[in-house]
């Protein structure tokens, strides 16, 4: 079950713009256009999610680490 998840989530950051859900709140049908062929939208929000920032710091291992979570970032 885990390696699933992994691989919905990985597809999840792999794909353009906004995904399409019907509980979608606070995105305009502008933003929702502008966004439409954005490859790197969903990670950008998973980040900011995650640490309140788009950006973060880079380990040398090519992921990043939240508390003692580590994101192995090298095959996305």
């Amino acid at each position: 079950m885990e390696a699933r998840w992994i691989e919905l989530f990985k597809a999840y950051l792999r794909g353009m713009g906004h995904p399409n859900s019907e509980r979608q709140i606070n995105i305009s049908d502008e933003d929702r256009f502008n966004a439409r062929n954005s490859s790197v939208l969903r990670s950008e929000l998973f980040v900011q999610a995650i640490s309140g920032s788009k950006y973060l710091p880079l380990l040398s291992e090519g992921g990043f680490k939240v508390s003692d979570i580590f994101f192995d970032c090298s095959d996305l």
